[in-house]
């Protein structure tokens, strides 16, 4: 257990400490100003918008399917290609080391949701008035769903199931989730979270006494990294694509 954990530490701080040596290429002095205006030039625009907004638009469903798009989380795992035969033989042990990095995964990319959910504050605010209870349970909604997904993410996976059809099922959940309970009422939202937690238990079900998928997860893992260094790549030169 111990050896899983520290395992799981090393490959983290891996991970950390290159994201910190690319982002300081990334977000320089230059790129920074760049940001700077594109969020003011945004802010008054978007506050000037909101005093004149348009109706006869479903701005419930717009924003339910941004705030879907934006809760289904990549899975991280830090799996390699030798972890294939290394790791093989210890599959039993590493239910730590993917709590883990579902936790990372979880926090790495909650930012996202929790940006379109500041940006669409005062829209709601005006349209809402005295529901506005409705829009602090989608918060907390987009807390829950990401997490919730992420698990179910990984028994999907592992049972040996495509990539796209766990998204497309989440984002499904997750967009009806957000838009009953901004349009009808909390309780809709909080069946969203039952359907969630009883198809991750049969998935558990499911998937006791099966093996890891480990050429998927291993690809999965290259894919994103793969797509960090091209982005970067733009900034600095990546010697992996070199």
């Amino acid at each position: 257990m111990n050896d899983v954990n520290t395992l799981y530490k090393v490959r983290q701080r891996e991970e950390v400490l290159e994201k910190m040596n690319y982002n300081k290429f990334i977000f320089n002095g230059h790129f920074l100003i760049f940001i700077t205006i594109m969020i003011g030039a945004f802010a008054l625009g978007y506050s000037n918008w909101l005093k004149d907004i348009p109706q006869n638009i479903n701005y419930r469903l717009i924003f339910s399917v941004i705030l879907s798009i934006c809760s289904i989380f990549p899975m991280r795992t830090f799996f390699r290609e030798a972890d294939k035969l290394y790791l093989l033989p210890f599959e039993k042990h590493l239910t730590l080391y993917i709590r883990k990095a579902l936790t990372y995964s979880y926090f790495n990319r909650l930012y996202l949701p929790v940006v379109i959910l500041v940006i669409g504050l005062p829209l709601f605010y005006q349209l809402m008035g005295g529901k506005f209870y409705l829009y602090i349970t989608v918060m907390v909604l987009s807390f829950i769903f990401p997490i919730l997904g992420l698990m179910m993410k990984w028994f999907w996976l592992k049972y040996g199931l495509e990539i796209w059809g766990i998204n497309v099922l989440l984002f499904i959940v997750y967009a009806s989730g957000y838009y009953t309970t901004l349009k009808v009422g909390a309780l809709s939202g909080l069946l969203s979270i039952v359907v969630l937690i009883a198809l991750i238990i049969l998935l558990e079900n499911i998937n006791r006494g099966t093996f890891y998928q480990w050429e998927t997860l291993i690809t999965i893992e290259h894919n994103h990294k793969m797509n960090y260094y091209k982005f970067v790549n733009m900034f600095t030169d990546v010697k992996v694509l070199n």
